[in-house]
């Protein structure tokens, strides 16, 4: 579809449902977007990770690293394909991530498995963040999720357990809840507290080359006196017609 079919070149598609609250989530924790650099890691946390259904080119990374010995936990109310894989299969109430990862993030703190030297040089907001999440005990994360404390216990361990994991977040399931971007943001957390953004084995930058924010736009060639450039140059501003 030409985007400028109604004389506007805004426009809107499923991701403006979905995928845009985890772009922001991701710009506002990182400035980026990431990706899993599944091969090198300790463990694997599959968050709404259903790759079998739904991006089956995803499968095989997860089928060789589990060969070769990898530790996975999947965070799905559903029982998948990938479940199957998993050594712990996390079943949180619908929209109750955010509530299970700050669970985790409490657990890493209390128990001195948080990356001081990272935090101190790259974290912001670490000081207000520990205050927060001091909240999900694991008996206040079991009621608001409904996953068994010893279930809670045994995942929070396995992440303690494992110094270099990465996360995958769905790009649909979890943006999908009212609190969806902050529920976002709180998953990505812990690849902030641990050291886990941009290391090797941890969660990656990328840049993908269909980002709008990398698509050369002539705005010129479009622009008249009913849809003028905006001051700066980036695009328009509202239709005066």
């Amino acid at each position: 579809m030409r985007p400028n079919s109604f004389g506007t070149l805004n426009y809107g598609t499923e991701s403006s449902a979905c995928h845009q609250s985890y772009r922001m989530a991701s710009e506002l924790n990182f400035g980026v977007l990431t990706s899993p650099d599944i091969s090198n890691s300790d463990l694997f946390i599959g968050w709404a990770y259903n790759p079998f259904y739904s991006g089956n080119s995803q499968g095989n990374p997860l089928e060789d690293f589990k060969e070769r010995g990898g530790r996975v936990i999947i965070v799905d109310p559903k029982y998948t394909p990938a479940a199957k894989l998993a050594d712990i299969h996390l079943r949180p109430d619908p929209g109750t991530d955010g509530a299970l990862a700050h669970f985790f993030g409490n657990y890493l703190i209390q128990h001195g498995k948080t990356d001081e030297e990272y935090i101190a040089a790259y974290v912001h907001g670490f000081p207000e963040y520990k205050r927060y999440v001091r909240q999900f005990t694991l008996e206040k994360t079991a009621k608001l999720t409904g996953i068994p404390e010893e279930t809670l216990l045994a995942a929070a361990e396995m992440i303690a357990d494992s110094p270099v994991f990465s996360i995958y977040i769905s790009g649909a399931a979890i943006p999908h809840h009212t609190n969806g971007m902050q529920n976002c943001r709180a998953i990505q957390a812990l690849l902030a507290i641990t050291g886990n953004f941009d290391r090797e084995g941890g969660n990656l930058p990328v840049e993908y080359p269909l980002d709008s924010r990398n698509l050369k736009v002539e705005w010129d060639k479009f622009a008249d006196e009913t849809r003028p450039l905006s001051e700066d140059g980036s695009g328009y501003q509202n239709s005066v017609a």
